[in-house]
């Protein structure tokens, strides 16, 4: 990335680290990004230039031969802007829109599920990417990065099963068993949390999430058959409208999870639609 008018560069530190000794910079910490919206996307789907409001605090250790240096402790705002080289494909859903992945990986806890557990253990292993492992668009390689402070929580691991509803409290615990040892041998030095579930709070976990999950089936029920096919560019945003209308009229919150499933099913290629996938192996 770079300050949008200007060549100047962005650093990744992690929170031990200092500015090099070469660099000639401004450190900031406590950074937060105001939301892009859905016409931004659009250009960050063409490769055009994005820009990306932040705001963060001066911090110590900043390094300047610039004239009138703001103080250790200010508040300021730069407009960086993407490089429409970056190709990374995962952004983070936001309160008002969304964000470039790497607005989001600071000390947040990522639910990983099944899948996303198999990637990590195909791809890592002692915490380095294996060799001629391909490397995804994705933010799993950000996770061996060192400024990366975020943790893991495979409670969706857990929670899933291979039958058509939620698993006990023994089929919980033990995929648990099995996803903190996998992640343990791929990437050791992230942090996982929790690393276990007593039986009272997993079976109260599982009691809660019967009604969540019942409004979800029944929101998926009235629009899977609109999704069965991938709807176009040009008609994708009356389809998000019509998708985030019919969670309201079901009752659920436009962030319930089954509304990212399908809204993820709806921006698929021909070539690979999850949800006609899912939908295939729930009926047989």
């Amino acid at each position: 990335m770079q300050q949008a008018g200007s060549p100047v560069s962005v650093m990744l530190l992690a929170h031990d680290d200092v500015l090099p000794p070469y660099a000639d910079g401004v450190v900031l910490t406590e950074v937060t990004a105001k939301p892009l919206t859905l016409d931004d996307w659009f250009k960050y789907q063409k490769d055009e230039p994005l820009s990306v409001e932040i705001t963060g605090r001066v911090d110590v250790g900043s390094n300047t031969s610039k004239p009138g240096v703001t103080p250790v402790g200010t508040w300021i705002s730069r407009s960086l802007q993407i490089d429409p080289s970056i190709k990374n494909e995962s952004i983070c859903l936001v309160d008002g829109g969304w964000l470039p992945l790497i607005y989001c990986l600071a000390g947040t806890n990522i639910f990983v599920d099944k899948n996303v557990v198999a990637e990590i253990k195909a791809r890592f292993e002692g915490g380095k990417i294996k060799p001629g492992a391909a490397s995804g668009k994705d933010f799993l390689d950000l996770l061996v990065e060192q400024p990366c402070s975020s943790s893991l929580n495979p409670l969706p691991y857990g929670l899933e099963g291979n039958i058509q509803g939620l698993p006990d409290v023994d089929l919980v615990h033990e995929q648990l068993r099995v996803a903190l040892a996998d992640l343990a041998d791929s990437i050791p030095h992230v942090k996982v949390w929790p690393k276990s579930y007593e039986r009272e709070e997993t079976q109260a976990t599982l009691n809660s999430y019967h009604p969540y999950f019942s409004k979800g089936m029944e929101f998926l029920q009235k629009v899977g058959p609109s999704l069965m096919a991938t709807t176009g560019r040009s008609k994708r945003r009356a389809a998000w409208q019509k998708l985030i209308q019919a969670a309201r009229d079901t009752g659920i919150s436009p962030q319930h999870i089954s509304v990212t499933m399908a809204l993820s099913a709806l921006t698929a290629s021909q070539n690979f639609n999850p949800f006609h996938i899912e939908c295939s192996f729930s009926h047989k």
